[in-house]
């Protein structure tokens, strides 16, 4: 039960100190999460009490099933990454596209308050 105490007592720590350093967003939260479990289930925090009786094929099971859902979020983040370049790539172009139109219409305008 110690090592739960300690585990959660960094993982707030390392939370509380996120700000501090100038690092904010979710998926640095994740990171720190995902990071504090991983330390906690490898011993990293004391003795881990949970002992998983699973059979050799079992095991290979799971270790196959992690390895598909680590792919899997591999292809989704690369997916989200492209989809979000596409969308700035989008943005930047409407951006342009309505500044030519700002100072061509201010052009129109310049030249038509000229004549009156």
């Amino acid at each position: 039960m110690e090592s739960k105490v300690r585990a959660e007592a960094t993982l707030a720590s390392a939370l509380a100190m996120q700000p501090k350093r100038g690092t904010t967003g979710e998926n640095k939260a994740n990171y720190l999460v995902a990071k504090n479990v991983l330390n906690e289930e490898m011993g990293g925090y004391g003795e881990y009490t949970v002992e998983y009786q699973l059979g050799q094929k079992t095991r290979d099971v799971l270790l196959v099933h992690g390895r598909q859902d680590a792919a899997h979020a591999l292809c989704n983040t690369t997916s989200l990454l492209e989809h979000g370049a596409k969308a700035s790539s989008q943005l930047r172009m409407l951006n342009f596209l309505g500044l030519t139109t700002v100072c061509l219409l201010g052009a129109i305008v310049f030249k038509l308050y000229a004549r009156l």
